[in-house]
Order: C-alpha cells, then sequence, then structure tokens
C-alpha cells in the first residue's frame, strides 16, 4: 500500500508538472523531431547563397536552345547567355555541346559547339555585355562549309591561340589557326598521307577512314590540349588518346572505360576524365600527366554519364547527364560534397566557367 501511494505521489507530480503523462511523452517526441530537423538542415543542407564569379555555363542536349549559367552554389541566373546565331530570324542553337572561354583578336570570346547532325556549327560569341548575356559574332566552322565537320562535340586551345575541335560524326579533331580562324595546314605526321587519305581541310588527327563512320559508332567526344600534347577521348576505343601537337603522332593511349568529359586543372597539373558506365558505376578519374596513372577516382552509387567537368580552387563539379545534376566534389579527399543542381531542364552536357 505504501509502495503504490509513493507511485501515486510520484505521477501526480508528473501531471501536476506536465499534464498527463502521454501528451508528455508526446512532447518530447515533437521537440525531438524539430531539433533532429535544424540538425539535418544545419549539417546537411546547402541553402543557396548564390555566389559569385565564376559562374557555371552548362549545356544540354537538346531541351534547352542556349545556355544555362548557374552560381557555384546552384542558383540559375540565366537560361539565355547567348544572343544570335548563324542564321538570319534563327540562332540555330539546337543541339549544344562544349562550351570554351578563349581569346579572338585580343578579346574574351566563348567557342560554342553546336552538334546539329549533318548541320552542324563551331561557333563564336564575343564577351559578356553588362547584362551577362554574349552577342554572335561569326562562325569557324560548319559542315555545310566542310563535310568533316559534323557533330562538332571538344574545344580546346593551344599555347599560341590556335583552335581545336572535335567532330563525333566524323571521328576527326580539326585546327583553325588563331584569330583568323582559317583551317590549318596538315601536320608533319599525317601530311605525307594526304593524297591517298584524302583528309578534311584542318584535319589535325582522324580516327579511322575518312568519312566513313558506323551509326554504331559512339565516336570521340571532348578534348583538352595538356602541355604540348592533345588528349582525345575516344569512347569506341575506351581510351584517351595522347597526340604530340606538333607532329600529329600518336604517344600513348590511357585505358578508360568509355571517356567522355575531359578537364586539364593546369594548378594541380592533373586531368579529369569522365567515364561512362551502365548500372551507376560511372566515375571521374585524376590521371596524372607525367606517369599517366589515375591518382584518384569520384564517384557516388547514383554515376552513370558524368559528360560535363570543370574544377574551381578545391572542388570539382561533374555533370551527370542520366540524373540531370550537377555534382561536387573535394578534390583532395575525394568525398562526395552536395548536388548543387538537382535536376537541370533536360540531360546535361557540358560545363565550364566564365566570369561573367
Amino acid at each position: 500500500m505504501t509502495q503504490w501511494k509513493l507511485q501515486r505521489s510520484f505521477n501526480d507530480i508528473l501531471t501536476d508538472m506536465f499534464g498527463h503523462p502521454l501528451t508528455f511523452l508526446l512532447s518530447l517526441v515533437s521537440v525531438s523531431a524539430v531539433v533532429s530537423y535544424f540538425w539535418y538542415a544545419r549539417y546537411f543542407s546547402s541553402p543557396q547563397k548564390c555566389v559569385g564569379a565564376p559562374y557555371l555555363y552548362a549545356t544540354t542536349h537538346h531541351e534547352v536552345s542556349n545556355i544555362l549559367k548557374y552560381s557555384r552554389d546552384g542558383c540559375l541566373l540565366s537560361s539565355e547567355v547567348l544572343v544570335g546565331g548563324p542564321i538570319e530570324f534563327d540562332d540555330h542553337l539546337s543541339e549544344l555541346r562544349s562550351i570554351a572561354v578563349g581569346q579572338y583578336k585580343g578579346e574574351e570570346a566563348l567557342y560554342v559547339a553546336d552538334a546539329t547532325s549533318a548541320d552542324s556549327y563551331l561557333l563564336l560569341y564575343g564577351g559578356c555585355d553588362p547584362s551577362g548575356k554574349r552577342q554572335y559574332l561569326k562562325t569557324v566552322v560548319s559542315t555545310d562549309v566542310n563535310p568533316g565537320a559534323d557533330h562538332t562535340y571538344g574545344i580546346a586551345f593551344d599555347k599560341d591561340g590556335n583552335i581545336y575541335a572535335s567532330f563525333q560524326h566524323t571521328d576527326n579533331v580539326l585546327k583553325f589557326s588563331k584569330d583568323s580562324l582559317e583551317p590549318a595546314s596538315l601536320p608533319d605526321g599525317i601530311s605525307f598521307r594526304a593524297k591517298e587519305m584524302k583528309y578534311f581541310p584542318g584535319t589535325f588527327y582522324q580516327f579511322g577512314r575518312v568519312g566513313v563512320h558506323r551509326v554504331s559508332e559512339q565516336g570521340i567526344r571532348s578534348i583538352a590540349v595538356v602541355g604540348e600534347t592533345l588528349w582525345v577521348a575516344n569512347e569506341d576505343l575506351s581510351g584517351v588518346v595522347i597526340v604530340d601537337l606538333k607532329s600529329g603522332i600518336t604517344t600513348n593511349i590511357i585505358v578508360v572505360t568509355n571517356p567522355i568529359g575531359l578537364h586539364f586543372d593546369q594548378e594541380r597539373n592533373l586531368v579529369f576524365v569522365g567515364s561512362k558506365q551502365k548500372h551507376w558505376g560511372g566515375a571521374v578519374h585524376a590521371i596524372d600527366p607525367v606517369y599517366l596513372k589515375i591518382v584518384k577516382s569520384y564517384t557516388t552509387n547514383r554515376m552513370n554519364h558524368p559528360s560535363g567537368i570543370v574544377t574551381h580552387e578545391n572542388t570539382l563539379y561533374v555533370a551527370e547527364q542520366i540524373l540531370g545534376v550537377i555534382m561536387t566534389f573535394d578534390i583532395n579527399s575525394g568525398a562526395f560534397l552536395n548536388k548543387i543542381v538537382k535536376k537541370t531542364p533536360g540531360q546535361i552536357e557540358q560545363l565550364a566557367l566564365s566570369d561573367c
């Protein structure tokens, strides 16, 4: 009886202080849920602050006929960076692929790959106006002018300012001279076969027979100038082909499964290569260009088609085409950081950094 009275007294005290015990327990659960929510928000979410330059430019497979401009924490700032195009009353911007900030006659310019099959372009746009838009200047090459320029994909520049572009449906890399934008002469390594091969104007490197491309072939993808060499991602070879810039001769091939995106980080002296694999087995590999070895890999359990790659400070930005997201990784540790863009308006293709 005494024990019952003591227990009863304790329950009465709880009731007086907090109300019915069940209500008290429910209150504890509610408070716990609120605390957990704010703890999760504080440590696992990345509220958008819309950070300043440099900004991320992104292209999509065909859904957005222009360049998307994002802040590096994922704010969509513009969906129409480019103004005008090669055809009067029709921009022609359709199947955009690589974009690269370079120079034209001493001024900043943006080179844009338009990959419409059998009607492709390498386009040149000027610097940014006060609103951040870029006006069309001229066409570097088109399929109509040069049949070797079919399905434009990658863009790169050498130290002298010459322009290189890869073409997926003609399996070649064409070279154009700085400022004049005229097709460059054949490199020494292939010039002796010019009559036999009948190379397209400006050919720097040709995979396979000229003008022969099977529908089943994925062809060549991104390109990057690394020192005195050009790196070419060739999905059909499952390798990155390294070509000497002076001679046009292959110096090495690095085995990478279905390479897509390429980016050279000059400060770190690392080449980042996107490897496409089904069943979420994709990854981005950092390769030492001296020893030609993979030194670190970046992936999640949901990466299939890493197409676009750029780096800024200690962050690696990766465009994942199948998911339609932009992921970030810590370059030093390899740790996944965040999805700064959780859904792009279409199949995202390539990335570039721009100061405006």
